[in-house]
């Protein structure tokens, strides 16, 4: 049986996808997704290394270059999902 946290998500989400895409955070059906992931240690996410760090970068602005898309719509994984653990998808600046 789904939990009032899990329908609540599921309302939002659907009340969300009626919206324009420039007017809403994007869904699978309508984005890319970029998910870097550090090593999981006893159930949590030790953060990225730099390396994952700069690669992201790279390819985030070849991404926003190449597409000619808006930097203002980039968004964290960790804010996309209310579900992810803290220490997963956390924010990087670009």
């Amino acid at each position: 049986m789904t939990n009032d946290k899990e329908e609540r998500i599921k309302q939002v989400d659907a009340w969300e996808r009626q919206k324009a895409a420039s007017l809403r955070y994007p869904t699978n059906d309508d984005s890319i997704g970029i998910e870097v992931v550090g090593a999981p240690e006893k159930n949590v996410y030790v953060s990225s290394t730099d390396a994952q760090n700069a690669s992201s970068r790279w390819l985030v602005s070849e991404l926003l270059m190449t597409l000619k898309l808006d930097r203002k719509r980039i968004f964290a994984h960790g804010s996309m999902d209310p579900r992810k653990f803290p220490t997963e998808g956390g924010m990087i600046a670009y």
